[in-house]
C-alpha cells in the first residue's frame, strides 16, 4: 500500500472517530444537560441506569480510537 494511501486512511479513521466522541460530548452537553435538571427524581434513575452506560461504552471507544489512529497517522507521517 503507498504510503500516501495508508496516511490517507489513517486520517479518514481519526477523523471519524473524533466525530464519534465529539458528538457524544455536543449531545451530553446541549441535550442531556438542560433536559436532566427537569426530570423527575424515578426518571433521571431510570436514564443513568439504561442510557449512561451505553453512552460511556460508545465515547471510550471514540476516544481510544481517536487516539490509536492519531498516533499511527503520526509515525505514518514522520
Amino acid at each position: 500500500m503507498p504510503a500516501n494511501l495508508s496516511a490517507i486512511i489513517l486520517a479518514w479513521l481519526h477523523i471519524i472517530s473524533v466525530i464519534g466522541w465529539m458528538g457524544f460530548a455536543m449531545f451530553f452537553g446541549m441535550v442531556m444537560g438542560p433536559v436532566f435538571p427537569q426530570l423527575s427524581n424515578e426518571s433521571r434513575k431510570d436514564l443513568i441506569i439504561k442510557l449512561f452506560p451505553r453512552l460511556i461504552r460508545y465515547a471510550i471507544i471514540f476516544s481510544t480510537l481517536s487516539l490509536i489512529f492519531g498516533i499511527l497517522l503520526y509515525m505514518e507521517l514522520a
